[in-house]
């Protein structure tokens, strides 16, 4: 406890020191510390500067900074106010990105709060970056929940598409269970006149549907293909053929079959 008092201490004072510092004597402070790569004490000195466009504006080029680990940009992004949040996510691609991994809560809280952003635009332009199944589900859920004047059923669509093709291309496979189970196709909502609220949920074991992913999975393919084709290795290439592809939702069918038939089991047994 005493250790940690002294900490406090000392890092209130050093806090103190900081902001009294002017704003072009800091980002001198912060350009040597990470031309000599010690960058520790970044998050401080950026927390420091006096108004919010001159703390966005340093804070912009740190993260845009090559020379400054993902781990401190994250630690500056989690000490700067909202307000500069929202002015970076605003100006800069990379900082967006840095919000989808390290600060998931306040990416969606921009999306959903800013009306003037399309939610599902700005996540279709970060799955490459960011989010596991369940993280992406959730936040579709609050995003049709919160801006549902936003819902596109082809947009989500293609969110889904590209992350189990993302999924494909990381790691071979796409877990048959996070799309269906973990509620990544619950959040596709389809016309249907034949429906009685004229709507549905996405169900693999409709042909149509299936078909539509198939296309969507080998559309969204083609353009991951495009964009990293100087960067893509060949076993990345050859989880995302049309064979793996198809072969994937294949699997996501057997899956969904197989639950569908244990659950009709056990209403048989509960009829009993």
């Amino acid at each position: 406890m005493k250790i940690k008092f002294i900490e406090k201490i000392k890092e209130f004072f050093e806090k103190r020191k900081l902001k009294k510092l002017p704003d072009d004597i800091l980002e001198e402070k912060i350009v040597e510390n990470i031309e000599e790569e010690e960058t520790e004490k970044v998050p401080k000195m950026v927390e420091a500067f006096g108004s919010a466009e001159a703390q966005a504006e340093i804070a912009q080029k740190v993260v845009e900074s090559s020379g400054v680990s993902t781990e401190t940009k994250a630690e500056m992004l989690d000490k700067l106010p909202h307000k500069v949040k929202e002015k970076l996510f605003k100006e800069s691609i990379k900082s967006k990105e840095l919000m989808a991994q390290k600060d998931v809560n306040t990416f969606v809280q921009i999306i959903i709060n800013n009306k003037s952003l399309q939610p599902y635009d700005e996540l279709y332009y970060r799955i490459d970056k960011a989010f596991s199944d369940s993280q992406l589900a959730g936040i579709l859920e609050k995003v049709k929940q919160e801006r549902p004047e936003t819902y596109d059923e082809e947009k989500v669509l293609r969110i889904v598409a590209k992350q189990i093709d993302i999924n494909l291309k990381k790691y071979g496979t796409s877990f048959p269970s996070h799309a269906i189970e973990a509620g990544l196709f619950r959040e596709i909502i389809l016309k249907d006149e034949k429906a009685e609220k004229g709507k549905r949920e996405f169900d693999i074991l409709n042909p149509e549907d299936r078909q539509r992913l198939s296309d969507a999975m080998k559309e969204e393919r083609d353009e991951i293909v495009e964009k990293s084709k100087n960067s893509m290795s060949k076993l990345e290439s050859n989880r995302l053929t049309d064979e793996a592809i198809d072969d994937n939702i294949q699997k996501m069918l057997n899956f969904r079959m197989k639950r569908q038939k244990e659950v009709n089991e056990h209403n048989e047994e509960k009829e009993i």
